[in-house]
């Protein structure tokens, strides 16, 4: 990908604090309704580079009734593959 590294662009924490907020949950509700402790969402929230396990990252997808997991990301890896696949020429079109 341009770029490098995904870590770079993705602020998954950001995200999820910012999915949260607008549906107005609170970290306590967003938590205990995901199964998770108040410490686990916090420390995904503030960390810029969290590793939630995919269980995590499914019970919050679930919880703000998200259709993707790429939603929780602020620039999706398949985002990133399309510029890429545009910056080289569309290669592959006929």
């Amino acid at each position: 990908m341009a770029g490098g590294d995904t870590h770079s662009t993705v602020h998954l924490g950001g995200a999820i604090r910012r999915i949260r907020k607008s549906q107005g949950l609170s970290i306590d509700a967003a938590a205990a309704k995901a199964g998770l402790s108040r410490n686990t969402l916090s420390n995904i929230e503030r960390d810029p580079l969290p590793n939630p396990t995919l269980s995590t990252l499914l019970a919050l997808m679930d919880v703000f009734g998200l259709q993707s997991i790429e939603t929780l990301f602020d620039r999706t890896p398949s985002q990133d593959l399309l510029q890429e696949w545009i910056a080289r020429g569309r290669p592959g079109i006929r």
